[in-house]
């Protein structure tokens, strides 16, 4: 888990790095933190269970592909962007 632990805490100098203004910079970068802190928590889980001797966790060997394509983090990017944008407007209106 100490690749987890390397790319959270890059993550978190990406994020103190990032200016105010590119909120959708800092959207994904907060994303990608939740996902890893998830996937740390899943296995701590699974870990625990095999640990502790449950039968249904013993001796497992699979692995897991995670793959974000580019076409899904450009949909996350624009649908930040289009959200930032109809706040402005809405700002602008009042």
């Amino acid at each position: 888990m100490s690749d987890i632990d390397d790319h959270k805490r890059q993550l978190t100098f990406c994020y103190a790095n990032v200016q105010q203004n590119l909120t959708s910079n800092k959207a994904l970068i907060n994303g990608q933190l939740k996902l890893l802190e998830i996937i740390e928590n899943i296995y701590h889980m699974l870990t625990k269970l095999e640990l502790d001797g449950h039968p249904d966790y013993q001796l497992r060997d699979k692995h897991y592909e995670i793959d974000l394509q580019e076409v899904q983090a450009g949909f996350m990017s624009t649908d930040s962007q289009d959200h930032q944008n109809a706040q402005l407007e809405n700002g602008i209106r009042i």
